[in-house]
């Protein structure tokens, strides 16, 4: 019988790029998902108003699909969105891959995501203590919000999730988040 080798984060870090990128959790290799068209969509709208909030307030930097490593150097992850602190982030700018657990992530669904590497992410945020991280997806047009030591909170079209703490007084209406979608 055949056993799965498994790799040290550095020999994962060695290895090429893949494309669509790879993700790192506890020796195991997980090539993401190739995003589709509403994915592309809700990525660059979400980052573009997570960016306006954070010059708003001059705290916070966006970025996406960024490569982070887990503080216990077991895994290295990209999310499709992520709004760190400024002062959390200073002077890392060349950092690669980036040592620092966002404040908040932003995964969004695609259509050949495995239920099983969804629920691995969410556990792997919980884990991290992201202070906010949202599920979003597209089919549904709905979002899950996860903030450590609370329940999951569920949000569907015509809600407005507030981003406070992390973003101070920044608020995402989900109807004029889904309504970027083409219909």
């Amino acid at each position: 019988m055949a056993t799965k080798t498994r790799l040290t984060l550095d020999e994962f870090l060695a290895l090429p790029e893949t494309e669509p990128p790879s993700e790192f959790l506890d020796g195991e290799v997980r090539q993401k998902v190739s995003p589709n068209l509403y994915h592309g969509i809700l990525a660059v709208e979400l980052a573009s108003r997570l960016r306006e909030c954070g010059r708003k307030s001059g705290t916070s930097v966006v970025g996406t699909e960024v490569r982070h490593i887990t503080p216990d150097r077991r895994g290295s992850y990209l999310p499709d969105v992520h709004v760190t602190r400024a002062e959390r982030i200073a002077g890392r700018g060349e950092e690669t891959p980036v040592t620092v657990t966002p404040d908040l992530v932003v995964e969004i669904l695609s259509p050949g995501d495995r239920p099983s590497d969804v629920l691995r992410k969410v556990d792997l945020y919980q884990e991290l203590k992201v202070p906010v991280f949202l599920l979003v997806d597209p089919t549904e047009r709905s979002v899950r919000e996860y903030r450590p030591g609370e329940h999951v909170r569920a949000w569907a079209e015509g809600d407005t999730v507030d981003l406070s703490p992390v973003l101070r007084g920044c608020t995402i209406s989900l109807e004029d988040l889904f309504g970027a979608l083409p219909s």
